[in-house]
Parts: structure tokens; C-alpha cells; sequence
């Protein structure tokens, strides 16, 4: 009997996964486990890559570049927001791409040269 429900793939899964890893770990950062948040974004890149997503990758590398910022990291965190950027902004993905544009302010704003 059809149900008419369509059997997630390998790559639906990973991207799933990744979803719930980003916004988990976004959850984390924002009530100060930044180590934590650490851990589930290396698996939600991991994830991401492996499903070939653009803007997932996108939006992990964002939380990233963020949560590299919260760890007192500027220079990861530049650069996991810069690659952030270039991908959303491929993807049109405007308000996820300010976020990205607003940590590599953070970044150049907190730098001390």
C-alpha cells in the first residue's frame, strides 16, 4: 500500500542532522556552552559537507564563525564567517548572510590593530 511518504535518503538524513546539530548548538552558545557548541558544529559541518548543501554548509560555518567569536577565536572566526557570506549570499540567503556580514564586523570592530 502506498502512503504517499517518501523514504529519506542518506543525504535528507545528513541534512536533517545537521539542521538539529546547528540549532542545537545555537541553543548552547547562547546560554554559554561554547565548548559544547564547538563539538556540534564540527559534527554539523561534517554533516553538511557530506550532503552537499550549500546553505546548510552556510548556515554551519555562520554558527560557526559565531561561536569561534564567543570562544575569544577572531581569526577562525573570520574566516568560518567569510566562507559564510560567500555561500549564503550565492544562495540568496539574506538574512542568514547579514548575520554572517554582522560577526566579521564583530571580529574587525573587537580587533585590537
Amino acid at each position: 500500500m502506498d502512503t504517499g511518504h517518501k523514504a529519506q535518503t542518506p543525504v535528507d538524513d545528513s541534512r536533517a542532522q545537521a539542521l538539529a546539530l546547528i540549532e542545537r548548538a545555537k541553543h548552547l552558545s547562547s546560554t554559554g556552552h561554547i565548548d559544547q557548541a564547538g563539538d556540534l558544529i564540527g559534527r554539523a559541518l561534517s554533516l553538511a559537507r557530506r550532503c552537499d548543501d550549500r546553505q546548510v554548509l552556510g548556515w554551519a560555518l555562520m554558527e560557526e564563525g559565531w561561536v569561534a567569536y564567543c570562544a575569544g577565536r577572531p581569526l577562525a572566526a573570520y574566516t568560518a564567517s567569510s566562507e559564510a557570506c560567500r555561500l549564503l549570499a550565492d544562495c540568496n540567503d539574506v538574512e542568514r548572510h547579514a548575520q554572517a556580514l554582522n560577526t566579521c564586523a564583530l571580529v574587525y570592530i573587537s580587533s585590537d590593530d
